[in-house]
């Protein structure tokens, strides 16, 4: 270590005058000439968490010629295998020691981390800061290992951070304003204020950002295997979600932790294929209730609102929520969030759900509530149910999916309940030109199964709405049954014979007056095929295998 270069001696101060702290001389006419540290270490160490931190390579110079100048501090260390510099300016020394205020500049320089400010310090009750802050961090999670404290976070993103805004410390409270932020290549504007002087703290923020990617920060989509045992039927060989609800217990207590009132606005919002537009939201969270007000939501050409509460101030936490949706193109959204794209329509939603419990498992068998949802003017893509009347054929079925086909209907809608866990539907209806559907079941959402029954009827009208309550008809019950990741799908035979619809059938789907071959004379010009199977093949029986027409319309 190189010596230090002795200071100039204080001059002493007549009796009653400056601070002597009984010492007899006084630091009013302190003045320190070119102080260094060269090489030094440090060592500290953790006995109770049994660690060690050494910093070494320390070198500083400290200039004060006098209080009423400025006094300068740089240097640099090694921390880490970094190499940290540090510089620091306080333009009045004397007003500091004298419990006032001066300007003060500061930085750290460093690979991992850069911080610099610019405002003034004031040594008073309480301590005050207030200046420009500047933040710059080449990568967050670079940052995080090299502190010891490595993210273990999906995705590729917390990368480059940059903040910059107006700090106004004072005491317990910390306000940071006017900031502008930017994480990864998402940008934004706003504040935040902390108060620590409650018995929690409190904290107030306001952000608004331009596009809010969230992808880079969401783990890789996996294909999840369906449950074990799950018999073989109609639906994919390969399930969405999990086999079964978690009975780990989720932790709550940190909503009991902090008060905040938090404003967000994004002009876009994407997650996963889904696009969201402009959206306003509010949290707020006091005494462990967590309320978050979806104000404004701009969704795939519709619009939207949502209400959530979650109370966790007790020890069964309880949550509450509701829902509605206006005006949303249903094929973009239905494509984006589970490529699916067979169903297209405008679509109208409204949903409440409440809810308590301490796991997954408690949660899901614990709801309750309602909801409806309407798709207008749509269409199911995959087939013309008008053009495979018209020259009735089962192997067209058979065949596959056309997606430039499409059956329009003029309504989809139906309406739900849900008591502790089980939702029930009891009015499911397709209204289409020769088609009507009405479903019932009930969805065990503890189970994870299905109980479902829906009723394809082939009428002999091209109306829609207007042939609501028209009941005759050819029409072919099917049973949806077993685990949802994996259904059972089959046409109900007894139903069948029972209502004599291979009779119904024939008048239904024949060519004469009253028929479906009249009534696409409307629509094609002609009526239906009736041409001779040709020599050597055996008659079909005109009926669709209809487990193989919902596995096809509900494929990908």
């Amino acid at each position: 270590m190189t010596p230090a270069t002795p200071a100039a001696a204080a001059t002493p101060t007549p009796s009653g005058s400056g601070s002597s702290s009984g010492s007899g001389t006084s630091i009013s006419n302190l003045r320190l000439g070119d102080i260094r540290l060269v090489n030094g270490t440090i060592v500290y160490t953790d006995r109770a968490a049994k660690s060690t931190e050494t910093v070494t390579g320390i070198d500083v110079a400290i200039a004060l010629p006098s209080l009423d100048s400025p006094l300068k501090a740089n240097g640099e260390l090694k921390w880490k295998n970094e190499t940290i510099k540090i510089d620091l300016t306080a333009a009045k020394p004397r007003a500091l020691i004298d419990g006032g205020a001066s300007a003060l500049q500061a930085s750290v320089t460093s690979a991992p981390v850069n911080l610099g400010f610019d405002g003034s310090l004031t040594n008073g009750q309480p301590l005050a800061v207030a200046g420009t802050v500047k933040l710059d961090v080449p990568s967050i999670r670079k940052l995080a290992t090299w502190a010891a404290q490595p993210l273990d976070m999906p995705g590729n993103g917390l990368g480059p951070l940059s903040i910059a805004g107006k700090l106004d410390m004072k005491g317990p409270r910390i306000a940071f304003n006017d900031a502008q932020l930017r994480i990864d290549e998402i940008r934004g504007t706003g504040g935040v204020t902390i108060d620590t002087s409650g018995k929690v703290p409190s904290i107030g923020a306001k952000l608004a950002v331009e596009t809010l990617d969230l992808n880079p920060y969401l783990p890789p989509e996996t294909e999840a295997k369906p449950a074990a045992g799950a018999p073989a039927g109609g639906g994919s060989a390969s399930g969405t979600g999990p086999a079964d609800w978690s009975d780990q217990p989720i932790d709550m207590s940190g909503l009991r932790a902090v008060n905040a009132d938090l404003a967000f606005a994004a002009q876009a919002i994407l997650v996963r294929k889904i696009k969201v537009g402009k959206s306003a939201v509010q949290v707020t969270l006091k005494d462990g209730k967590l309320v978050t007000n979806l104000s404004e939501l701009n969704l795939y050409n519709g619009t939207g609102k949502a209400l959530i509460t979650v109370d966790a101030s007790k020890d069964v936490p309880t949550i509450e929520q509701s829902l509605t949706l206006t005006g949303v193109q249903a094929q973009p959204i239905l494509i984006d969030a589970a490529d699916f794209k067979r169903l297209r329509g405008t679509a109208e939603a409204t949903a409440t759900l409440s809810t308590r419990g301490r796991s997954e498992r408690e949660l899901v068998s614990n709801a309750n509530g309602n909801g409806a949802i309407t798709f207008k003017n749509g269409a199911i893509t995959g087939f013309n149910l008008a053009a495979l009347l018209r020259d009735f054929n089962p192997a067209a079925l058979q065949k596959g999916f056309d997606d430039a086909q499409e059956t329009d209907f003029a309504e989809l809608a139906g309406t739900y309940t849900i008591k502790n866990g089980l939702l029930n539907n009891p009015d499911l209806r397709l209204l289409a030109p020769l088609l009507r559907v009405q479903g019932a079941g009930d969805v065990n959402l503890p189970k994870r199964t299905l109980d479902y029954k829906t009723t394809p009827r082939l009428v002999a009208s091209l109306q829609g709405q207007s042939g609501a309550e028209d009941k005759s008809g050819f029409s072919v019950p099917i049973a949806i049954t077993g685990p949802w990741a994996n259904p059972s799908i089959l046409p109900d035979m007894a139903a069948l014979l029972r209502d004599g619809a291979l009779d119904k059938a024939k008048g239904v789907i024949g060519g004469g007056a009253g028929g479906i071959g009249d009534a696409l004379k409307g629509i094609t010009g002609g009526g239906s095929s009736t041409a001779p199977a040709p020599s050597g093949t055996k008659p079909s029986s005109g009926l669709p295998n209809p487990a193989n027409a919902i596995k096809g319309l509900f494929g990908k």
